[in-house]
């Protein structure tokens, strides 16, 4: 009785310790980047991580990942041309975020940064280029 005792004890104690183990290791696929908030230091650690297995402390630590590939952006917009004709456009941006800014822009902008800084970015260059050219 007791050699099962051990035993169960002895199982016990390497599945949990396993199960914490395992917690403890992320995984960032390729094409993207990951970004830390520290619960205990309190925030977003500046360091960015790449690909690859890591390691985290859990329940103490968040990890946030961005897809840092090219990606499209559909933006319609309607400007006016030189000789003030209205005009109807849909451009398609592709962006894709600075790796070493990624804590800047998580801490200014959030997950949602592209619907925030895209439609702005989008508008201003429409209408600085359409606005050389007559309608014709």
């Amino acid at each position: 009785m007791n050699k099962l005792s051990n035993s169960l004890i002895i199982g016990g104690t390497s599945l949990i310790g396993l199960t914490f183990l395992s917690n403890c290791i992320y995984k960032v696929e390729p094409g993207e980047r990951a970004i830390i908030f520290n619960r205990v230091r309190g925030g977003i650690q500046k360091e960015v991580k790449g690909e690859g297995y890591q390691l985290m402390i859990p329940f103490v630590q968040e990890i946030i990942k961005y897809d840092i590939k090219i990606q499209p952006y559909d933006h319609y917009c309607d400007t006016g041309t030189k000789d003030l004709q209205k005009v109807l456009l849909k451009i398609r941006l592709f962006y894709k975020p600075v790796e070493k800014m990624l804590p800047k822009i998580h801490l200014d902008l959030n997950r949602d940064y592209m619907n925030k800084v895209l439609p702005a970015l989008g508008n201003e260059v429409s209408k600085a280029v359409v606005a050389r050219y007559d309608a014709e």
